[in-house]
């Protein structure tokens, strides 16, 4: 495989792609050169020697072996809430990584957000307090997808330890309305029973 052959996240698919939650976020390729990431198209992996299979698998291969903990850190002003910074380039693209990147898995699954190609936020549900983050990741994810040069999506998405879901996030000029999935509500009840476990075992 090329060494230089990298993820990146886009909004929509083209006619080399994979979807990482359909209709809304999608893997395509770069070449990392001097001058910056070049596309990759089917013809130029062809010219490769490589099928899109064999292409992404490695692509994938070089983005667990970049992305860590180390590079999920803290949101200072907002509790519960994190960003991923890469090292390596390519951030919004951890998103396809993003469950393997957290040290533990919460048990509320993982609330994430891509406005744009060099940002990803997250909040992992392991509490009830994770709503509130919630909410302010919703206010800056549209903040953020307004001002990005290169815009991925203004909705949020929620991983619930086996797939992504969209988040939807509905917009006016008065107010911000989150309408997560039905299963997201389902979970939250089985994290606010541990809450009180918790609670009722500190007492």
């Amino acid at each position: 495989m090329a060494p230089n052959l990298r993820p990146q996240l886009a909004s929509h698919p083209t006619d080399l792609s994979m979807a990482v939650i359909p209709d809304h976020a999608y893997l395509t390729l770069v070449v990392d050169t001097h001058d910056g990431p070049v596309d990759v198209d089917s013809s130029m992996l062809q010219s490769l020697g490589l099928s899109p299979a064999t292409a992404f698998d490695g692509a994938l291969e070089w983005l667990r072996d970049q992305a860590g903990p180390e590079e999920v850190l803290p949101v200072d002003t907002v509790p519960g809430m994190s960003f991923v910074q890469a090292a390596a380039g390519q951030t919004a693209s951890r998103l396809a990584v993003l469950p393997s990147m957290l040290e533990s898995p919460p048990l509320g699954g993982i609330l994430a957000a891509v406005p744009s190609g060099n940002q990803l936020l997250c909040v992992p549900v392991d509490s009830v307090g994770a709503v509130q983050a919630l909410r302010v990741l919703a206010g800056a994810v549209g903040t953020a997808y307004e001002h990005a040069t290169h815009p991925i999506s203004d909705q949020l998405f929620w991983y619930d330890g086996a797939a992504w879901w969209v988040v939807h996030v509905d917009r006016s000029e008065a107010d911000i309305t989150v309408l997560p999935p039905h299963s997201f509500f389902e979970r939250m009840r089985q994290v606010a029973s541990m809450d009180l476990v918790r609670v009722a075992g500190e007492a």
